[in-house]
């Protein structure tokens, strides 16, 4: 590459996005943009750094740009299509992701982002065809291999071959697993113990202890649960309610327990930097929602520190969602997730001792916080009787009934978890039991069945 100044431009914010600097790779491209307009290349990377700032609409807007200039570009309409799955226009997104096939019938991600924008039916043989052969391509990477086995088992899945599907999945499961499983870390041991530090010290008499010391804020409700149990298909449903925001999933207790955490197991609890970080939450949901009465952050994983964010927000609001046991974890072992994996993925024996830690800890919480702060959801009720079990919550939450959260599916706002296509169809009931389907194959996920 030339030492042009668009080509310092481009280089200067290619190696800001490698380092997560996406204003500063925005900065950079929107000059590389401003010198060479007719630039398709330039304006896709400007694309890029918008959507991960979460700026869809700009984003769109300079995709679109970038193919009306030059409409060949596969892995363009690829990201045409992402854009397109966040906003749930899914028939645009299935539209780009096709015209990626006719411009490059090899590319993989253009296959498996179709299977996870619709349900395959027998007129997708072409799709599936290909997947299999891809799946057997040696030359192919264990990343490309990890997705495409998780695409196959779901398109199989779709398609009620259910022996070949699980198959799929283990095969998935297997290859991540070597790649990336002595990276996450994952020891039960470790993993009970902590849980075991968490039960210890925020007992009743820790509440009792530091009762008045937090914010009067009710702007918080905190989505909880097993990840794959439902939380975005009830964030979904709840924020189409007019005075409710979603913030999404926020990471902002997981980056912060540390430090908190270490306070409390040493009894030196701070209320002044416990105030200072409440603060800093309250004003993060804020940004969500500026006129919102409640802001959800649906972080699923926030069970692990309810205690933390209840000291701090003792008026903040906690939703359970509670799924089957087994159908959870089937559906945890059948789901890709990416460069983010939960650190017990991929193996049976850790999810299933990651499912048995969350609901000793849940059952904790149940009883040593205020009857009036966590209310639980099951999500078989969201699914069968929604009707009987949202007017209760929407008054748990202290708001006054709206017909829309009836019809989540109309909403326009974004979803980018991998429940997105999921939580925006109308409520379905093919999700429930769903663990029969693969009985034979469950392993280890068989010993969840004394939880139900």
């Amino acid at each position: 590459m030339s030492d042009s100044p668009v080509s310092k431009y481009l280089r200067t914010g290619e190696q800001a996005m490698a380092e997560s600097a996406y204003a500063r790779a925005e900065a950079n491209f929107r000059c590389a943009v401003q010198l060479t307009p007719e630039d398709a290349d330039a304006r896709y990377r400007l694309a890029i750094a918008l959507a991960s700032q979460s700026k869809s609409d700009e984003s769109l807007s300079e995709i679109q740009a970038a193919l009306d200039l030059n409409p060949r570009i596969p892995s363009a309409h690829v990201f045409l299509a992402s854009l397109f799955q966040r906003k749930g226009v899914f028939d645009k997104a299935i539209e780009a992701l096709r015209e990626a096939i006719r411009l490059e019938p090899g590319l993989s991600k253009a296959y498996v982002d179709l299977v996870h924008s619709k349900r395959i039916g027998l007129e997708d043989s072409q799709i599936v065809g290909a997947l299999r052969d891809m799946a057997l391509d040696p030359s192919r990477s264990a990343t490309d291999k990890i997705a495409i086995g998780f695409a196959l088992g779901k398109a199989l899945n779709d398609l009620g071959d259910f022996a070949s599907s699980i198959e799929q999945f283990d095969r998935a499961n297997d290859t991540a697993w070597a790649a990336v499983g002595s990276r996450l870390q994952y020891s039960p041991e470790d993993e009970h113990r902590a849980i075991d530090l968490v039960i210890r010290h925020f007992d009743s008499a820790f509440f009792a202890r530091h009762a008045g010391s937090g914010t009067g804020s009710e702007l918080p409700v905190l989505v909880v649960g097993m990840i794959r149990s439902g939380t975005t298909l009830l964030d979904s449903i709840l924020t189409a309610h007019p005075r409710i925001a979603s913030a999404g999933e926020q990471l902002f207790w997981e980056s912060e327990s540390l430090r908190m955490l270490r306070r409390v197991y040493q009894g030196n609890v701070d209320h002044g930097f416990q105030a200072e970080v409440a603060d800093r939450y309250r004003r993060l949901l804020r940004s969500f929602g500026p006129t919102a009465k409640r802001v959800i952050d649906k972080m699923p994983m926030n069970y692990l520190h309810v205690g933390l964010i209840h000291s701090a927000f003792p008026n903040a609001r906690f939703i359970h969602v509670r799924r089957h046991p087994i159908d959870t974890c089937l559906s945890i072992y059948s789901t890709d997730f990416g460069l983010e994996p939960p650190r017990f993925a991929f193996n049976k024996a850790h999810i299933v001792h990651a499912y048995w830690e969350y609901c000793r800890l849940m059952d904790h919480w149940k009883c040593v916080l205020p009857g009036n702060r966590l209310f639980e959801v099951r999500y078989e009720d969201l699914v069968l009787r929604r009707d009987e079990v949202l007017p209760g919550l929407v008054d748990y939450l202290g708001l006054d009934w709206d017909d829309s959260v009836l019809h989540h599916e109309r909403r326009s706002s974004e979803i980018v978890t991998p429940s997105r296509w999921q939580a925006r169809q109308p409520i379905y009931t093919t999700s429930l039991d769903r663990w029969r389907n693969v009985e034979p194959w469950l392993g280890e996920f068989t010993s969840l069945s004394d939880l139900v």
